[in-house]
């Protein structure tokens, strides 16, 4: 039998996961929604960073939105970039490729934000 401490503990527990798993949903569908956006599909810096910059800005949660090429490399971001940038290396954008499906990854510094972020990519 549990204890109320335990008991409670547990339940804060449960309550993190399933916050977790309703913001991971919800940036799911995010996600799903910018790719039909043709500032999106395009590419194109100026226009797609532009649009990132103020999907971020009513979605503050999150660190930073971005968009890669199939190659890996990031076209466009909310947050500025200081030089070109590669993503091809990462697990999470390789997963994307094999799987062409919604992937979470682990939790990490980010290269663009460099806050703590748990990053998750959906293909275009």
């Amino acid at each position: 039998m549990l204890r109320t401490s335990d008991s409670r503990r547990l339940r804060a527990a449960e309550d993190a996961a399933e916050t977790q798993a309703r913001g991971i949903e919800s940036t799911r569908t995010l996600l799903q929604g910018l790719i039909r956006f043709p500032e999106i599909r395009t590419l194109d810096p100026v226009r797609c960073g532009a649009l990132l910059t103020r999907i971020k800005d009513v979605f503050p949660q999150y660190a930073n939105l971005a968009v890669a090429d199939g190659q890996g490399h990031v076209s466009c971001s909310a947050e500025p970039l200081k030089a070109a940038l590669s993503i091809a290396d990462s697990d999470l954008f390789q997963r994307v490729l094999q799987t062409k499906a919604f992937a979470v990854g682990d939790y990490t510094s980010g290269r663009i934000a460099t806050r703590g972020i748990l990053p998750l990519a959906y293909p275009c």
